[in-house]
């Protein structure tokens, strides 16, 4: 519960963060923020991921035992990749490399790569290790750090410079609190078996070439947006896909976070049959979270543009929300729902096919739609949309143990109903008051369907806690 209560807050803080930097900042000024944050992400994703994954599958506190070799090879192929990528950089930095940044921009995006993922791959090693008060404090003290260091930094001096230099320390500063709690003295004197890393390679590369992709493709479209419509556009579609990615994104992996760990764990004890059943238990939970989370966002999208958005940033903002919200939706479902099948059965390469399936199908549409801003948001969206549309198919061949078509069709009927009862409240004035009302309906009518139903076998769920002896 630790773990969801701190991946909870560090949702509703990165939130924050979005939103009051973009209120502090002009729209160029944040374009530039959303697209160097981008760019570091990117990196991460290239140069780090694989190892993040690796962790979160192959270490454990019975290997820190058994095999410390695992995490001294870990612990030295992150060094390997630091060490490359940062001299890498420099040397792009030195050519003349800019892709659409200043020179101190994209030192930054460097910088904030290796530092995240420095982050993200000691969190993936406490839960592997499933030590969730470690986990959860890292991930507050730097929610704490970051939004004392980084709105200071945006408001004091208004430059998307400083406001990125303040995440970076934010995430630095969270790491220094918690590093000694990573020392493993097994793994410091075994040798890193170098040989181990093929292993870990063989089974993240295909997830992190995949993802690679879906990113990429969402940073080229910025990329074009800047270079076509300027900053400030970037900047208005930054906004609202940032947004709505962080809400639907982080309510995913919220639950993949906890969800995925128990069905590498369910393999590891009784076997792939029961890693199957919980991926099939995993989807279900993630697919009743996702789909009302995305029609409630569009219900509540006048409230939710007139109490968030910048004043500049309206209009423009509840276009790209639209055009973004049905893609972002299908990626979720794929890094989350879908991908986790194919990562438990190690066949990972149809990951990659669909994301190609997808940035295909993302630049059809570009080449075919009107030259607007708007056209590039809905293109994205098309890409995304393909890529799920693609594995869907694919999946059929596979001996996947799919959730019941009962439950299926339970949640989607609950957020049909969710939605049309909620249609009517969408002619009431805009506003905070209005958005409290439309979210607690929704979740009165949705939750209400899915304890009547009984999907996933909740309510029994639910009993049994209740009357279970202390």
């Amino acid at each position: 519960m630790s773990v969801v209560l701190a991946l909870a807050a560090n949702a509703l803080v990165n939130f924050l963060i979005g939103l009051l930097v973009a209120h502090l900042l002009s729209p160029e000024e944040f374009g530039r923020f959303a697209l160097t944050l981008a760019a570091g992400g990117l990196l991460q994703l290239a140069g780090f991921e694989w190892l993040r994954l690796a962790a979160a599958r192959f270490h454990s506190t019975r290997s820190a035992l058994e095999k410390p070799e695992i995490r001294a090879t870990l612990d030295a192929c992150f060094v390997a990749c630091a060490i490359a990528l940062l001299t890498i950089g420099a040397l792009a930095l030195l050519g003349g490399l800019s892709l659409a940044m200043s020179e101190e921009l994209l030192a930054l995006a460097i910088v904030a790569g290796t530092i995240n993922a420095l982050f993200d791959y000691l969190q993936a090693l406490a839960r592997a290790r499933f030590e969730d008060r470690l986990f959860a404090r890292m991930v507050l003290t730097k929610n704490l750090l970051a939004l004392i260091i980084t709105l200071s930094a945006a408001w004091w001096t208004g430059s998307a410079i400083f406001a990125v230099a303040g995440l970076c320390l934010a995430m630095g500063g969270s790491i220094l609190t918690s590093w000694g709690r990573f020392a493993d003295a097994k793994a410091r004197q075994t040798p890193p078996q170098w040989a181990l890393t093929n292993q870990f390679l063989l089974y993240a590369k295909p997830v992190v070439a995949a993802t690679l992709l879906y990113y990429g493709m969402a940073y080229f479209n910025r990329l074009l947006m800047a270079e076509r419509f300027g900053y400030a556009q970037t900047g208005h579609f930054s906004l609202a896909f940032d947004m709505s990615q962080r809400i639907l994104q982080s309510l995913g992996t919220m639950l993949d976070v906890l969800l995925f760990q128990m069905a590498v764990r369910a393999h590891e004890q009784l076997g792939p049959d029961a890693a199957r059943q919980q991926a099939s238990r995993n989807c279900l939970a993630i697919l009743a979270v996702l789909m009302p989370a995305s029609l409630g966002l569009w219900l509540v999208l006048p409230s939710l543009e007139a109490v968030l958005a910048p004043a500049e940033f309206r209009g423009a903002f509840a276009q790209h929300f639209v055009f973004t919200l049905p893609g972002l939706l299908c990626f979720g479902l794929i890094t989350n729902a879908i991908a986790p099948f194919y990562q438990l059965a190690r066949r990972t390469t149809p990951l990659i096919v669909a994301a190609l399936v997808a940035c295909g199908t993302n630049l059809t549409l570009i080449a075919l739609l009107p030259a607007s801003p708007q056209s590039l948001s809905l293109a994205l969206s098309g890409g995304f949309a393909a890529g799920l549309i693609w594995l869907l198919i694919h999946a059929l061949w596979l001996n996947i143990h799919w959730p019941a078509l009962r439950d299926l069709l339970a949640i989607t009927l609950a957020t049909a109903i969710m939605g049309l009862l909620l249609v009517p409240l969408m002619e009431m004035k805009p506003g905070l008051s209005t958005l409290a009302v439309q979210i607690l309906c929704g979740l009165l009518v949705y939750g209400g369907l899915i304890a009547l139903w009984d999907v996933g076998g909740l309510r029994r769920a639910i009993i049994i806690a209740r009357t279970k002896p202390i």
